[in-house]
Formats: structure tokens, C-alpha cells, sequence
């Protein structure tokens, strides 16, 4: 019986000791800044890093506002399969589909330009 808990406290012990290194190895890394995650320079950042930033920004933005379209697709899907031959809600579901289709083709248009005024700015 006294092997047991021998054997229980030294596997607490060990649980301990990772535990402790698990939190050591995390104080030592650096939370990501906001110029991390935007990518903008430093003190000396001129008009490309600053054009950088922004690119990012409108990515980000662009990457959101896709994601938010594609979500109304499947919303305007859900409301057509449920509307059960409800003529008003069938047809409510189609205006929600066509405009949530319409609006995810200009974000890609609007990707496609910031990708074409980009690669004509440098």
C-alpha cells in the first residue's frame, strides 16, 4: 500500500513540474502587438510600410465582409428550404439570396481592385 502512494505522489510531483515549465514557457512569450498583426513599421516607416498597413486593413476588412456574405447565403438557403411553400417567405428568401450574392461578388470585385491598384502602385 505504501508503494502506491509512493508511486500516486511522484506522478503528482512530475504533473507538477510540467505544469510549472508549461507556465515558465509562457511568460516568456510576447503577446502580438497591433503593429504585429498589421505589419507596420517602425520609427522609420516610410509610404511603402504605410501602404503595407493599409493593404492589411482592407484584407482583413474584405476577408470579414466575404465570411459575413457567405453566412447570409446560407441564412437566405435556410429561409427557402423552410419557408414550406409559403409564397411571401419563398420570395423573401430569394431577395435575401440574390443581394446577399450580389453583395459577395462586390467584395471580390473590390479585392480584385485593391489587388490591381496594388500591383500598379509599386
Amino acid at each position: 500500500m505504501l508503494g502506491y502512494w509512493l508511486f500516486i505522489s511522484k506522478g503528482f510531483s512530475s504533473m507538477f513540474n510540467l505544469v510549472q515549465k508549461a507556465i515558465a514557457a509562457d511568460a516568456e512569450t510576447k503577446s502580438p502587438t497591433l503593429a504585429d498583426i498589421f505589419k507596420f513599421g517602425g520609427t522609420d516607416a516610410d509610404f511603402s510600410t504605410i501602404m503595407d498597413g493599409l493593404n492589411n486593413i482592407i484584407a482583413i476588412a474584405l476577408d470579414l465582409a466575404g465570411v459575413v456574405g457567405f453566412i447570409m447565403i446560407l441564412y437566405a438557403s435556410i429561409l427557402y428550404v423552410t419557408s414550406f411553400g409559403d409564397e411571401s417567405k419563398a420570395e423573401t428568401a430569394k431577395k435575401t439570396l440574390i443581394w446577399s450574392i450580389v453583395g459577395t461578388a462586390v467584395v471580390a470585385f473590390a479585392r480584385l481592385m485593391v489587388i490591381f491598384l496594388d500591383a500598379l502602385l509599386k
